[in-house]
């Protein structure tokens, strides 16, 4: 007995209990850490951040939102706007996140006129080229139309301007009549359904996932907490286990020094 009468052979299985029971609560907790610790060690290699989750129930979890949509129809294509996100028909240009001021056809391209930047695209969608006020784009670009003859012209701040197959001369203009401006249209339906599901689907990534599995913010502000008690958990365990450990090493000195006097 000792000197508080609790047997020692008492404690010690109190000590093996709590080391038991720590360590089942915070198994599930080290096989996510090193599940997806793993995998995050080789995100680059994976490509992770370019995989995204198509998952309705998942992106309703992260409360991933559509904004709203700005659109132009232009013949058969429509050129929409969602956030920073530029779409031509259901292929996403770029990230934009000046303002769509409208599309026009010239030729066999397509001008996209935005917020100090006009873009040029194929048919397919793919950028041709990029312009700005620096390669000689008129200052404060409001709209883009265009004439009887197909010309590209842009209102701008100072005026109206019409431009050479090469968009290297912008050459101001005393009238503007005839002019088919680019005006905003409602999508179809189902075309907008389409464009919100790739939205959507696009907006949140594989490494985010795992990386909020891994943190526990996937779960909230209380994922995160869990996560802290069960690095606790692994902290009591550890220092249990040195205890234990240390405690045994010096009961098993202290009987060879006894035995060794009992003998001599």
């Amino acid at each position: 007995m000792s000197r508080h009468g609790k047997p020692r052979r008492g404690r010690w299985q109190s000590l093996f209990l709590w080391h038991r029971y720590l360590g089942l609560a915070s198994a599930l907790f080290v096989l996510q850490l090193a599940i997806t610790g793993l995998i995050l060690n080789h995100s680059g290699a994976l490509k992770l951040d370019g995989r995204h989750m198509p998952s309705s129930w998942l992106l309703d979890w992260y409360d991933v939102r559509v904004p709203a949509v700005v659109s132009f129809a232009a013949r058969d294509h429509w050129l929409s706007q969602l956030g920073d996100r530029l779409y031509f028909d259901e292929h996403e240009v770029l990230h934009a996140p000046a303002l769509l001021l409208g599309v026009v056809n010239i030729d066999t391209a397509w001008a996209i006129g935005l917020q100090h930047t006009l873009l040029l695209v194929t048919d397919e969608g793919e950028l041709i080229e990029r312009l700005g006020e620096s390669e000689g784009l008129p200052a404060g670009m409001r709209r883009l139309g265009r004439d009887r003859k197909g010309r590209l012209i842009i209102d701008a701040a100072d005026g109206y301007y019409q431009t050479d197959s090469e968009f290297l001369d912008w050459q101001e203009m005393a009238a503007v009549d005839g002019i088919d401006w680019a005006r905003p249209m409602a999508m179809p339906v189902a075309r907008y359904e389409s464009l919100r599901q790739q939205y959507r689907a696009s907006s949140l990534s594989l490494e985010r996932v795992i990386l909020d599995l891994h943190s526990g913010r996937i779960f909230g502000a209380w994922g995160i907490y869990v996560m802290d008690a069960a690095a606790i958990c692994l902290l009591l365990l550890a220092l249990i286990g040195v205890w234990v450990w240390a405690s045994r090493r010096h009961k098993q000195r202290s009987k060879v020094r006894k035995g060794g006097r009992a003998a001599g």
